[in-house]
């Protein structure tokens, strides 16, 4: 669902383990990799998990470089950290952008909540959004669904936070 390993390693055709030289915590993986040429059909990472939707790279139709442009002008910096107290179990996310509308919220709406992204049919992101229900893996000879998903993700709380940008922060500094 996720698209990548346990550790934060990108999933990638042909490997049934996480490469040896990935980090603990996917800290320091390579993430500067695309989809277009080594997995158009997502038999490595299936095409619906959050990683392809959150951030298609190079997988958007018509071209890989049309789509590389597309995913450059809708990225976030996106950081999250899981805790537990006691019985409680959950991840405090952040994610900063300078556009909330073109960045953060085009992808809640356009990328990760729509039923059709990718070529699929009804599936939404199965981490993140309301009611995702069904995950299509692709495999040969015929592709595996992943019925019945229930989700998991409960928002408790959120806010949007203005960070001052350079030209601000020393306009504020000279008062």
């Amino acid at each position: 669902m996720m698209g990548r390993w346990p550790d934060g390693t990108p999933l990638r055709p042909g490997e049934d383990a996480p490469p040896q030289h990935a980090s603990a915590g996917g800290h320091g993986v390579d993430n500067t990799f695309g989809f277009a040429a080594k997995d158009p059909e997502g038999y490595g990472c299936p095409v619906a998990s959050h990683i392809r939707r959150a951030n298609p790279r190079d997988a958007l139709p018509p071209n890989a470089e049309l789509s590389r442009q597309v995913s450059r002008r809708h990225r976030i910096l996106r950081r999250g950290m899981t805790y537990a107290e006691g019985t409680d179990r959950g991840m405090i996310f952040i994610g900063i952008n300078a556009n909330i509308a073109r960045q953060f919220e085009f992808l809640q709406q356009t990328w990760l909540n729509n039923s059709k992204f990718g070529g699929r049919y009804v599936e939404r992101d199965p981490l993140v959004t309301h009611g995702a229900g069904t995950i299509t893996l692709p495999r040969q000879p015929i592709r595996r669904c992943v019925d019945g998903i229930e989700r998991f993700v409960t928002m408790k709380g959120g806010g949007y936070f203005f960070l001052p940008g350079l030209k601000a922060l020393e306009f504020l500094a000279r008062l």
